[in-house]
């Protein structure tokens, strides 16, 4: 007897009704010509033929997957199956390769006690794709998409509301769109759940470099309970406008075009004209662009944080960018700069 496995059923991508008729009816016109693969009798293959057949009561051959050795291989040999059809969606082939992580994982314990043994045990079965480059690399190259692609679309089957989710996973919402609507920008002006503020320990090593933050141009009201900067302009009273007359100056501007070239312009502008004495600029290391050029010019010091910055949400919970970030420094006290951030990653002083 052939039986439908739930989480089995999970994995698979449900055929549009003009697919399943034309399924329906080569199947009355020919039979069921392929098999049906099984395991233990669980169907892994098959399943919207299986569906036609009983219904239509058409017979049906089944043929056992022998080299399955339990129901973690099963699942992965179905995700391996799915991720092999050419009209799966990109977003869909990450979810399964997120899905086989967890597997592998399960996969990996067992084995670990199953080792040969002795002062260094060697495991009896490889892991799979263990050691090959970077985790991120082999499991976008896995998923058919680029690294950047499947960090976006993990981090919305991880973390993004169900209806984003279930949008992504049918493509009402592409990965891009579907990560730009759950999470936003990295900005820290921005209302509601794309709210992103910079980590504290970042903020007072900027306060304890400059002595204090007069201002913070592209803030909130939320924001500026952890800056705790003297003035701060919201979005609503466009910090691009305003002028920012200040001896100190934090700024972790928008990410997004074209803010973050404005705010850039405007920070160099402002320090040139001495309209600001000092100030400390968080921004993503995207060193190729006018706009970080712009600054680098007139900045005095930039350190490169190791890893990426865990920004926080509204709620106070971390996220973290898809790239790294980098803190310019504007103004004098180059070694106060230096001696507050050197601990969070190497800092360049720039040649003029």
């Amino acid at each position: 007897m052939t039986t439908i496995d739930a989480e089995i059923s999970g994995y698979l991508w449900p055929l549009e009704p003009a697919e399943k008729q034309l399924l329906e009816n080569s199947i009355r016109r020919d039979g069921c010509l392929d098999p049906l693969r099984v395991w233990n009798g669980i169907l892994l293959d098959g399943h919207h033929r299986l569906e036609i057949c009983r219904r239509l009561q058409i017979p049906y051959r089944t043929v056992s997957v022998e080299h399955i050795q339990n129901r973690d291989e099963a699942l992965l040999w179905v995700s391996a199956n799915q991720r092999g059809r050419r009209n799966l969606p990109d977003a869909r082939r990450c979810e399964l390769v997120l899905r086989d992580q967890a597997v592998e994982q399960r996969l990996a314990k067992e084995r670990q006690k199953t080792s040969t043994g002795g002062s260094k045990p060697q495991l009896r079965a490889k892991l799979p794709e263990a050691g090959k480059g970077r985790a991120r690399d082999v499991l976008a190259s896995r998923a058919g998409v680029s690294s950047r692609t499947f960090e976006k679309a993990a981090r919305i089957f991880k973390m993004a509301k169900p209806e984003i989710q279930h949008a992504v996973r049918r493509g009402e919402l592409s990965i891009d769109g579907g990560y730009k609507k759950a999470f936003g920008t990295h900005v820290s002006h921005n209302s509601g759940e794309n709210q992103w503020h910079t980590p504290p320990e970042f903020i007072e090593a900027a306060r304890r470099a400059m002595g204090s933050i007069d201002l913070d141009p592209a803030s909130s009201a939320k924001a500026n309970e952890i800056v705790k900067a003297t003035r701060f302009f919201t979005a609503e009273q466009d910090g691009l406008k305003n002028k920012w007359d200040a001896d100190s100056v934090f700024l972790n501007p928008p990410y997004s075009q074209p803010a973050v070239s404005q705010f850039a312009e405007r920070v160099a502008a402002a320090f040139e004209s001495g309209e600001i004495k000092q100030a400390v600029v968080l921004v993503n290391n995207c060193t190729e662009t006018w706009w970080f050029q712009r600054m680098a010019h007139v900045a005095s010091v930039i350190c490169f944080p190791r890893g990426r910055l865990k920004f926080l949400d509204v709620h106070g919970h971390p996220g973290a960018p898809l790239q790294g970030q980098a803190v310019l420094y504007f103004g004098e006290h180059t070694e106060k700069f230096i001696h507050e951030f050197s601990g969070f990653g190497f800092v360049a002083r720039i040649a003029k």
